[in-house]
């Protein structure tokens, strides 16, 4: 599978305006060139509840737990409130 071209096809993302793609164009995009596995994996990161095995999926959702979990802290040290129930 050629990924550069799948990269240098999207469109330039620009501040303050919408992106030239939807989440679903872009996703089946990625039908099309992206090899199963990889195609399976990036349905499982737009699918919360997934259960997936690729390695990339499972280093993503632990930085993502990670910095959700840093957030919550953040907001429940500005309003003193415990945080433990929203980890």
């Amino acid at each position: 599978m050629n990924y550069y071209y799948l990269a240098a096809s999207l469109p330039m993302l620009k501040l303050d305006e919408a992106p030239g793609v939807t989440s679903i164009e872009f996703l089946a995009l990625c039908a099309e060139h992206l090899a199963v596995a990889d195609r399976d994996a990036m349905d499982a990161l737009d699918d919360p509840t997934a259960v997936s095995g690729h390695r990339f999926v499972a280093a993503w959702r632990a930085v993502d737990t990670q910095l959700r979990n840093a957030v919550v802290r953040a907001r429940a040290r500005r309003l003193r409130t415990d945080a433990g129930p929203y980890l």
